[in-house]
Formats: structure tokens, sequence, C-alpha cells
């Protein structure tokens, strides 16, 4: 509505209802303004931010969630199992890495634990266990991670 109309319209409703009452000024057409202004620098301090690499802190927080891992390798001696936390983040909490095999040469089960700290950006071996060679597609790992943000558990294979 153009502003003559508005004024129109508000004298309009003064004469009807008497002199001696006051008109409170529409601020919603002003706000609508402001907003519509402020509008684009909004879209696009979040489109920078996505670019950045930062879609939300949600996001953010997601990323600095630790990594668990269970690297599994053939060697000389047999199949090594390396735990392993990667972190971007500082970090301290405890593990427990939780092995089973069967194969011809029989069934063993293993349990280790511990606690650990890693330093933002850091990599850390926990444990690591070796197997026979008989037991590479006979065998069940488990690792367990607790910090005081939650958990993680991550197996192989």
């Amino acid at each position: 509505m153009p502003r003559a109309a508005q004024r129109e319209s508000a004298t309009a409703v003064l004469s009807a209802r008497g002199a001696a009452e006051t008109i409170v000024p529409d601020t919603k057409p002003f706000l609508r303004r402001a907003f519509f202004w402020w509008r684009p620098f909004v879209v696009g301090c979040r489109l920078a931010a996505m670019l950045a690499g930062v879609a939300s802190p949600t996001q953010a927080f997601a990323d600095a969630e630790p990594e668990c891992q269970i690297h599994a390798s053939l060697g000389e001696n047999g199949l090594s199992l390396e735990a392993i936390v990667v972190s971007k983040a500082p970090l301290s909490g405890d593990y427990k890495l939780m092995t089973s095999k069967e194969s011809g040469s029989g069934s063993s089960q293993n349990i280790q634990s511990g606690v650990f700290q890693l330093a933002a950006g850091g990599r850390k071996t926990l444990a690591t266990i070796v197997l026979d060679t008989s037991a590479v597609d006979h065998y069940q790992a488990t690792l367990l991670l607790n910090w005081d943000g939650g958990r993680k558990t991550c197996k192989s294979p």
C-alpha cells in the first residue's frame, strides 16, 4: 500500500473515532523493510560458512568426534591387529579391545584395555595383538572407545 494511501486510511480512522484518540504508527512495514535488507547479508554469511567447510555448529561438532580403526596386516609373525584412535580435538578416555579366533590351530580369546590421552589432531595406537596365520579369515575384533562426550565401537572384519 502506498504511503499516501496509508496516511489517508489513518486519518479516516482518526476522524471516525474522534480527535482525542492517538494512532500508534504501524511498525511492521519498517520491520519487513529492515528484514528485507538483512536477508541477503544472512544468506551470504551462511553461504560463506558452508564454502569454508563449517556448515553448522552441529557439523563442526560431528567433525570433532573421534574415529576408531582396527588395522589388520599379515606379516612374518602372523596376523597383526592394531587398535587405533584418531581425533581432531584433544581427547582422553578408556578403551577395550576384544579379539577372538577359531581356526584349525584352535581357538583363543583376548581382552586388552587401558586409558588414553590424545592431543588435537593426534593418532595413537592403543593396543596390538598378533594371531597365527591360520586366523586370517577366522577372527573377530571389536574396539570400544569411551570418553566424556560419548562412546564409539568399531569392528574388524
